[in-house]
């Protein structure tokens, strides 16, 4: 899988929780790689070739600092997004994504169908 690019790599959100803690900026390059190699284990996209005077939406990675019950910083999180304002409707999407469910989720409502005997 070739690597993304992005020219928008300094993005830090700023959460309450966060203000006055600096990420750390020497492990930032391996917070990326962990998460790139995340989506190529799971598979999370499937590169396709960009149609003619198409451009590409954007990404934008989010950085941030995960701390343990002192403030200390334990761990730098990153995630890209896609800057989904720069789509258009009916043009870059026809189609809407809804989240998938979680596991346990699915284990109670299929409990609760068999505990009142509903036809699966």
């Amino acid at each position: 899988m070739p690597a993304l690019e992005d020219d928008s790599i300094s993005d830090f959100s700023s959460d309450d929780e966060d203000d006055g803690a600096v990420a750390d900026i020497n492990n930032l390059d391996t917070t990326i790689q962990e998460e790139l190699l995340q989506f190529k284990l799971q598979e999370v996209w499937t590169l396709v070739d960009l149609p003619n005077r198409k451009k590409a939406i954007c990404t934008k990675w989010v950085f941030r600092n995960k701390k343990d019950e002192r403030g200390i910083i334990i761990r730098s999180k990153a995630r890209l997004v896609a800057q989904g304002y720069t789509q258009e409707e009916r043009i870059d999407y026809d189609e809407f994504v809804a989240l998938v469910a979680r596991t346990e989720a699915i284990r109670l409502i299929l409990a609760y169908a068999l505990f009142k005997d509903f036809v699966l």
